[in-house]
C-alpha cells in the first residue's frame, strides 16, 4: 500500500493515477471523499489502466491533524509520498502555513517512522531558493525564506533532513508545474500570449 496526500490536487493527482496504472495499491488522503470520487469517475472513464490498481480514500482535515491520525493513515504503508500543502495564497498567515505545512509534515514523518515506511517524499517547492538575482543555482545554495511559504517548506525539509523518517527519504524541489487542473500563474500567462495582450517588461 501507498500512501499519497493531497491526492487531488495537480501533482498528487498525476502521481495516484501513475499509481494505479501500475497496478500499485494506494491510500489517497483527500479534504473531500465526495469531491475526490466525482474526479476519479471523470478521469477513469474508459481509462481502463487506471482501474488496475485498487485505491481508499480517507478524508482527512490538516487543520486537525494528530499523531494518532497520522499514524492510521501510514499504518500497513510501504511508501509516503507527501504532496499535501497550502499553496497559491498569498494572504494566508504565517500560523497557516506553519500548521498545514510544517505541522502535518512533522506529524506525517513520525508516523511514517513508528510504522516503518519504506520510503517517504516529501513535495518541496523552489520557493525556498527566494527571490534571488540570478536564477542560475544549485542544490548547494542556502534557502532563503522570503515568504511564509517558503518558510514552511524549509522548515518542513530541515525537519527531513534531521530525523529522516525512512531509510529512503526524498526531498523534491519543483520549479513550475503545469498541467490539467494547475491553478497556478503559468494558465493566465498563455491565455496573455494568445490574446496578444502580453507585454515583456525590462530585458
Amino acid at each position: 500500500m501507498i500512501l499519497v496526500t493531497g491526492a487531488t490536487g495537480l501533482v498528487g493527482g498525476s502521481v495516484l493515477q501513475r499509481l494505479l496504472e501500475a497496478r500499485h495499491d494506494v491510500r489517497a488522503a483527500v479534504r473531500s471523499v465526495l469531491q475526490a470520487e466525482h474526479a476519479l469517475r471523470k478521469t477513469m472513464a474508459g481509462n481502463t489502466a487506471l482501474r488496475k490498481g485498487k485505491i481508499q480514500l480517507v478524508e482527512l482535515d490538516f487543520l486537525e491533524f494528530s499523531e494518532d491520525a497520522a499514524r492510521k493513515l501510514c499504518e500497513g504503508c510501504s511508501s509516503v509520498v507527501h504532496c499535501a500543502g497550502l499553496v497559491h495564497q498569498p494572504n494566508a498567515s504565517s500560523d497557516l502555513y506553519k500548521v498545514l505545512n510544517e505541522d502535518a509534515t512533522a506529524h506525517l514523518a513520525r508516523a511514517a517512522s513508528m510504522e516503518q515506511v519504506q520510503q517517504f517524499v516529501f513535495l518541496s517547492s523552489s520557493s525556498v531558493y527566494g527571490n534571488r538575482e540570478t536564477n542560475r543555482v544549485s542544490e548547494e545554495e542556502p534557502c532563503i525564506a522570503d515568504t511564509s511559504y517558503a518558510s514552511s517548506k524549509i522548515a518542513s525539509e530541515n525537519l527531513l533532513m534531521a530525523s529522516p523518517p525512512s531509510s529512503s527519504t526524498v526531498i523534491l524541489r519543483p520549479s513550475m508545474v503545469f498541467g490539467p487542473g494547475d491553478r497556478g500563474n503559468m494558465l493566465p500567462l498563455i491565455k496573455q500570449v494568445l490574446s496578444g495582450k502580453y507585454f515583456v517588461v525590462g530585458a
